[in-house]
């Protein structure tokens, strides 16, 4: 790390690690794990070669893995997944192909579907949901056909899934 140190953040306890964002002065913001000792802290995956890093973010646990946005380089910030190791981290899917990336955030747990929000060249942002795999990743609904529905607040009552949106007409 660096004089300044290594901005972990994001934490997030995982089976008997806590995953979280970090830099070494080397890699850049990656993602790490720890056990809570120093020889048990590791780089899970340099997705970003380079000083700046992927800057992963977002971390929730869904399912039997943890899920994250961050931006490789190539694909722009995009919905990635990690069972902890270098072989099981993985994007789940290139919503916004090229550079620009789907930006998704907001990830919201209901069952057995992440909620989540994403920007696609085809629909703006809009609220999307993924059962963990690229064909099962997909816009919920183009709720303001004509531009950004921009929802937030995802918010789980019980079963429902509540946020705000503008669909162009109601605000």
């Amino acid at each position: 790390a660096g004089p300044l140190g290594s901005y972990p953040s994001g934490l997030v306890r995982w089976k008997e690690h806590v995953y979280f964002s970090a830099n070494d002065g080397t890699h850049g913001l990656e993602l790490w794990r720890s056990d809570g000792t120093a020889a048990g802290t590791t780089l899970v995956a340099d997705l970003q070669p380079g000083p700046e890093g992927a800057l992963p973010n977002g971390f929730v646990v869904f399912g039997d893995a943890l899920y994250f946005s961050a931006d490789d380089g190539r694909h722009g910030f995009e919905l990635w997944r990690t069972q902890g190791t270098p072989a099981t981290t993985q994007m789940v899917a290139d919503i916004y192909p090229g550079a620009q990336g789907a930006m998704p955030r907001q990830f919201t747990v209901r069952g057995d579907t992440l909620f989540f929000t994403a920007v696609d060249p085809e629909g703006g942002t809009e609220l999307w949901r993924s059962d963990g795999t690229a064909a099962g990743t997909q816009r919920v609904k183009d709720i303001r056909a004509n531009g950004d529905a921009s929802p937030e607040a995802l918010t789980l009552v019980g079963d429902t899934l509540f946020f705000t949106a503008d669909d162009g007409e109601h605000g």
